[in-house]
């Protein structure tokens, strides 16, 4: 996957929302868990390996704090992010 090529800004949000819509609905909640959990692990991982600095900080900090494991949940456990529902 290459990042560096996803546009920024509002136009990557878009470009990204309008290659959902073309998906399956399936496909679409199977992909937005995987964005979800993608995020949730990387920014653990920044965390836990000190990987952050002033350009990645904040991001990580925000990432972590909407979709970190609720308190009652084991460590990692990311079963709250689950989509697909049938």
């Amino acid at each position: 996957m290459e990042l560096g090529k996803l546009q920024t800004g509002d136009k990557g949000v878009q470009e990204i929302a309008d290659a959902l819509h073309a998906e399956h609905r399936t496909t679409q909640s199977l992909v937005a868990e995987t964005i979800l959990k993608g995020l949730l692990r990387w920014a653990t991982e920044c965390r836990d390996g000190k990987r952050t600095d002033l350009r990645n900080e904040r991001a990580v900090k925000k990432t972590l704090a909407l979709l970190e494991t609720p308190d009652d949940r084991p460590d990692g456990d990311d079963q709250h992010l689950f989509m697909y529902t049938c």
